[in-house]
C-alpha cells in the first residue's frame, strides 16, 4: 500500500484489490465513506468546518479515494464473479 503524502498520491496504487474480495472492499468503502460524510455534514457542517483549511482539504480528498475505491470495487465484481465461478467448476 502507498501512503498519502503532501503531493496527494493515492493512499492505495491499485494492486490492492487484486487480492481482495471486491463485495468485502465496496461494503468496507462505503462505510468509511459514510461516517466520514455523517462528520462533515454533522451539525450543519460546523464539525470540519472548526479545522483549518489543510486539514478539511486532506479530509475532502480521503473521501474522494474511499469514493474511488468503491468505484472500483464495484467495478470488479463482475470479474471476480467470473473468476469464483471458473474456479469452483475446475
Amino acid at each position: 500500500m502507498g501512503s498519502r503524502t503532501t503531493d496527494k498520491t493515492p493512499i492505495f496504487d491499485g494492486e490492492w484489490l487484486r487480492h481482495a474480495d471486491p463485495y468485502e472492499v465496496a461494503l468496507s468503502r462505503a462505510n468509511f465513506l459514510k461516517a466520514m460524510l455523517a462528520m462533515a455534514c454533522g451539525e450543519g457542517g460546523e464539525t470540519l468546518r472548526r479545522y483549518n483549511d489543510q486539514i478539511q482539504d486532506d479530509y475532502m480528498a480521503a473521501a474522494s479515494e474511499f469514493a474511488d475505491q468503491l468505484r472500483e470495487a464495484l467495478d470488479a465484481i463482475p470479474e471476480y464473479d467470473r473468476w469464483k465461478a471458473a474456479t469452483k467448476a475446475a
